[in-house]
């Protein structure tokens, strides 16, 4: 039974494997613009708003729907959620890991990240300028060839071996666990996942 979530900068709506229907209200917190939304599973859900904060939504728990934590203010572009405990935000320049209590930075020189990929808490990749991807192992990020230059703008991945991230003049590269390769352009726009 597949959830999806999509969203605007004020409002989620839920597909519930048969119909779309919007959230209640108290799931968009205090209507601040959201930034992104993930989850990791179909009842487990974060988002974060352009105040900083970190939302997880828990069906079975309604008082879970408030604000876990403020980081800096800071507006929080995109997330990734990499376990119930783990999330991974970031704000364009900065990546950063956390769990509800406290985060722990990064700063990776990627010029700007565009997306966060987590497979685990432990299995973690970042795309952003001039064709970089990181991977994180749990302790730290290390640069990884992408094999092009363009700048890239997202990534998923079904699994350690089978990772896609995406980016300008329609450029693809797909990961097959053992290094990047890009795929032959069949379009030249920019792509986002």
């Amino acid at each position: 039974d597949d959830e999806t979530y999509p969203y605007s900068s004020s409002a989620i709506v839920r597909f519930d494997g048969s119909e779309w229907k919007p959230e209640a209200q108290e799931f968009c917190g205090n209507g601040t613009p959201i930034g992104d939304i993930a989850g990791s599973s179909p009842n487990d859900v974060y988002y974060s708003d352009c105040d900083g904060c970190v939302t997880r939504c828990v069906e079975s728990e309604p008082i879970a729907r408030r604000c876990l934590a403020r980081f800096d203010e800071r507006t929080w572009i995109g997330l990734s959620v990499a376990s119930p405990r783990v999330s991974f935000l970031f704000d364009g320049y900065e990546i950063s890991r956390c769990d509800g209590q406290t985060c722990t930075n990064w700063w990776l020189g990627l010029g700007a990240v565009r997306a966060v990929f987590s497979l685990s808490e432990r299995d973690v990749m970042a795309v952003g300028g001039k064709g970089g991807i990181y991977r994180f192992n749990g302790d730290a990020w290390t640069p990884m060839t992408s094999g092009t230059t363009r700048s890239l703008t997202d990534i998923w991945a079904s699994s350690t071996s089978d990772a896609f991230a995406v980016g300008e003049a329609g450029t693809i590269c797909h990961y097959d666990g053992v290094s990047w390769r890009v795929v032959p352009a069949v379009t030249d726009q920019n792509l986002n996942a």
